[in-house]
């Protein structure tokens, strides 16, 4: 039934068939990784017991000395930030990098096309959350990722990253996109509609 529809709309081939219903495919999976990783994680967390507990928890004992000093000087009642500045500073004065910029305009017939990247050690990736890109395979040592999200906010209800519009905010499982539904509520987990 599915496979004459799509003949009636073009699709005559079995390999165009076949590209069809992968896509049709990934297009339910994505749509339905939610419910995946929500049983995934329930399972993970009946079944799972960690081999060596203490390492999944952070402790104190794995941050440095310099770092859990400007912690506990901001939880001073007196704190002041000429104060912190000058935790920071004596601690920025050991510490000398070059930050290097590639200024990508993506472009109507840029964008679906991802920014490769080639694998440095101690260089990484900043961008706005709203461009695809990748990393380029690495030739020989291990490559170490540390993703911070820091989309969701209030500001993104006014813009999407992913479609440039004023977002049409529909409530959803999991994680969702980092948009609020009410300013005073970031529980809520919502999804822009025309993304």
């Amino acid at each position: 039934n599915l496979q004459q529809h799509l003949m009636s709309l073009g699709c005559v081939s079995k390999s165009q068939f076949r590209d069809v219903l992968g896509k049709v495919s990934e297009l339910w999976s994505r749509n339905h990784s939610c419910h995946k990783d929500q049983e995934r994680a329930a399972t993970i967390r009946e079944i799972y017991a960690p081999l060596h507990q203490h390492v999944y928890h952070l402790q104190e004992t794995f941050l440095s000395p310099e770092f859990l000093q400007l912690v506990k000087y901001c939880t001073l009642s007196d704190a002041a930030m000429e104060g912190l500045m000058k935790l920071i500073q004596t601690d920025a004065s050991l510490l000398s990098f070059q930050l290097k910029s590639v200024n990508c305009q993506i472009t109507e017939e840029k964008s679906h096309q991802q920014i490769l990247f080639i694998h440095h050690v101690t260089e990484g990736l900043l961008h706005r959350g709203l461009h695809m890109h990748g990393a380029l395979p690495i030739y020989s040592g291990t490559r170490w990722n540390l993703i911070i999200w820091m989309r969701a906010s209030r500001e993104m209800n006014k813009l999407c990253p992913m479609c440039g519009k004023r977002p049409t905010l529909v409530e959803s499982d999991g994680f969702s996109d980092g948009f609020t539904m009410d300013p005073d509520d970031t529980s809520s987990n919502v999804s822009c509609s025309l993304t």
